[in-house]
């Protein structure tokens, strides 16, 4: 899939921010309730987690490994207002709309190629979130 061909293929380094699970804000059923509806969002966080061991215990077991690239997971302890994806020279948006399920939220792409300015807010939004994020997971294929 993807994350074989980033990593597994181009080398590429994925990083992902996600909210800390034992965040007290997830004690309250109506904030649950409002950026996810019926979900509890603590154990889907912890589902993601879970997730990204078996992806990285995959990459380590195929043959050949991956020679380069690397997965980090990172949280962070506040609550997320949308989903920031970065590859290459695009980032995608997908914003948390309070009582919406995910799959019927629009999203929309920035690129650097038109201008760049809208790209570079993201950008440096998700790399002021990350530096001040708790690492998780790690896996470095160098």
């Amino acid at each position: 899939g993807l994350i074989t061909e980033v990593v597994g293929n181009r080398g590429g380094n994925v990083r992902i921010l996600i909210s800390n699970s034992e965040n007290a804000l997830w004690q309250i059923q109506a904030v649950n309730d409002g950026l996810c509806p019926g979900t509890n969002v603590p154990n889907e966080i912890k589902d993601v987690i879970n997730y990204w061991r078996i992806q990285i215990a995959t990459l380590e077991s195929q043959s050949p490994r991956p020679k380069s690239g690397s997965i980090e997971l990172r949280s962070y302890p506040c609550s997320p207002t949308g989903s920031i994806f970065i590859i290459d020279d695009i980032v995608r948006f997908i914003s948390y709309l309070p009582y919406t399920h995910s799959s019927e939220v629009p999203s929309f792409d920035a690129t650097y190629k038109r201008g760049g300015k809208l790209y570079e807010t993201y950008k440096h939004t998700f790399d002021r979130v990350w530096q001040r994020a708790t690492p998780v997971l790690e896996a470095n294929f160098s």
